[in-house]
């Protein structure tokens, strides 16, 4: 079993992550990640036949999510 890094600093996210890295700094299951990221809700790409976002548009994502509470 591979032992996730605990991100305390915004400063240490991944530039590319993957969805259980997502799944945690959110605080939502893979699953739901995975839904919003196939329904092109959340802005993520499948990079070598897995889904990968980016640091700046998980985080423009969640600042625009953040105004309308739709989170």
């Amino acid at each position: 079993m591979t032992k996730r890094k605990i991100i305390t600093n915004w400063d240490n996210v991944p530039l590319y992550m993957d969805l259980p890295c997502v799944a945690v700094l959110l605080g939502y299951s893979v699953e739901w990640i995975k839904k919003k990221a196939q329904s092109g809700e959340l802005p993520a790409a499948k990079l070598f036949g897995e889904w990968r976002i980016s640091k700046d548009d998980l985080k423009s994502y969640f600042e625009s999510k953040k105004q309308d509470k739709s989170l």
